[in-house]
C-alpha cells in the first residue's frame, strides 16, 4: 500500500515479462503544495496482481518520471520539489526487488 493519493506516470515491461510502475503517491486530498509527495514504485506479477511496492522518502518531495531495467537493477528519474528552491533532478538506483 501507499500512503495518500497516488498516480501512474509510466508502465513498462520487464526482462521477465511482467510490468513496472512508476508515478508519486502522498498526494494531499486538497492537492496542496508543498506536500510530502513520495514516488510510486509497484512491480505486477505475470496476473497483473501487485507482485511489491515501494514509496521511500528521501527527505524531500519527490515526483516518479520514467523508469528503465538496466542488468541487475532499475533507474528512476525523479524531481525534487523543494519550495523556494529550483526543482532539481534526481536519478536513483534500485535492485530488482526495488530496493532504494
Amino acid at each position: 500500500s501507499f500512503p495518500g493519493n497516488a498516480y501512474i506516470k509510466v508502465a513498462k515491461e520487464t526482462s521477465d515479462g511482467v510490468f513496472i510502475l512508476i508515478g508519486t503517491c502522498n498526494i494531499a486530498n486538497d492537492l496542496t503544495f508543498p506536500s510530502d509527495y513520495r514516488i510510486l514504485l509497484v512491480k505486477l506479477r505475470h496476473d497483473l496482481s501487485t507482485d511489491w511496492v515501494r514509496n521511500p522518502s528521501f527527505g524531500f518531495p519527490t515526483v516518479g518520471t520514467d523508469i528503465i531495467e538496466i542488468p541487475d537493477c532499475y533507474l528512476i528519474t525523479s524531481t525534487q520539489y523543494t519550495l523556494p528552491e529550483i526543482n532539481k533532478p534526481v536519478l536513483i538506483q534500485t535492485d530488482r526487488m526495488g530496493q532504494f
